[in-house]
């Protein structure tokens, strides 16, 4: 009976032993490689070694000990534009980062001349001058000018790579952007339809000839289209993709009659949202 449990104990041993040599041999990260998903624009050129060079890549360390969260933060990190989706990895020594790359789709002023650039999730890709932006032609991120007392980061708040967190500004531009969505536009849709976005804190508009709303502290947003005719939602907060949907639909209505200017007032009325268009 000693014998038997002696012969297991040693078998046991064995099998660790062999696990443990081949997780510090075989099953050892020897390789790297970046599988995107979309298209590259910013990053047609780049080669795999590009994305890494900033990068503390283990190497020779256990793939099962692999630390994918921090490798995540160091990719997207050194490479601003870059998206990592996931981590796979390929036995016995492989991993494959599935990527993406960022589109621009907010420019953010800062001053009258600077701006950051962002993605949807507001991660800063870059920043940049007045210069750029008449640079990127049809397709330019859409300006964004923030007139809430308490916002101001022109003060090298943050850095490159680093995603704006203030408060209103990211919570209004996360459901703007979903509401769109919703509304049927991508990144590249949306910046085809819209050219800049106001948002402010107070203000009023007559939405008839005796009807006047006061706006103030109801986080208004006003929405310039590329067609010319403006989208002017009031209470940013509640209810803001009915609200742009029902403002979009009354766009399209005005866009079919060829009218370039004027604005689409989005408000409630009593129970009801209402969007209507006046002339400037």
């Amino acid at each position: 009976m000693k014998r038997k449990k002696f012969v297991i104990l040693i078998s046991i041993l064995l099998v660790v032993t062999l696990i443990i040599v081949l997780a510090s041999t075989v099953f050892t990260l020897k390789t790297l490689s970046f599988n995107f998903l979309n298209e590259r624009y910013v990053y047609a050129s780049k080669t795999d070694d590009d994305y890494i060079k900033n990068v503390k890549v283990p190497y020779g360390e256990s793939i099962f000990l692999l630390n994918k969260k921090d490798l995540i933060s160091d990719l997207e990190k050194s490479n601003a534009y870059l998206q990592v989706v996931s981590i796979e990895t390929t036995f016995p020594s492989n991993i494959v980062v599935h990527v993406a790359e960022r589109e621009e789709l907010y420019a953010i002023k800062l001053s009258d001349n600077n701006y950051a650039i962002t993605d949807k999730s507001l991660k800063i890709l870059r920043f940049c001058d007045n210069a750029y932006l008449l640079r990127s032609d049809y397709l330019a991120p859409i300006v964004v000018d923030v007139r809430y007392d308490d916002f101001d980061i022109s003060d090298g708040k943050y850095e490159l790579c680093d995603t704006i967190d203030e408060p209103h500004v990211t919570e209004i531009l996360g459901s703007l952007s979903d509401a769109f969505e919703i509304a049927g536009y991508n990144t590249t849709t949306l910046k085809g339809f819209a050219t800049k976005i106001v948002l402010q804190e107070r203000g009023s508009f007559v939405s008839g000839e005796s009807e006047t709303y006061d706006l103030v502290f109801t986080k208004t947003i006003e929405i310039t289209t590329k067609y010319g005719i403006k989208i002017s939602i009031n209470d940013a907060y509640n209810n803001l993709d009915q609200k742009l949907a029902l403002g979009v639909v009354a766009y399209e209505r005005e866009h079919d009659k060829h009218n370039t200017t004027g604005e689409v007032l989005v408000y409630v009325a009593g129970n009801r949202i209402l969007a209507r268009y006046r002339q400037d």
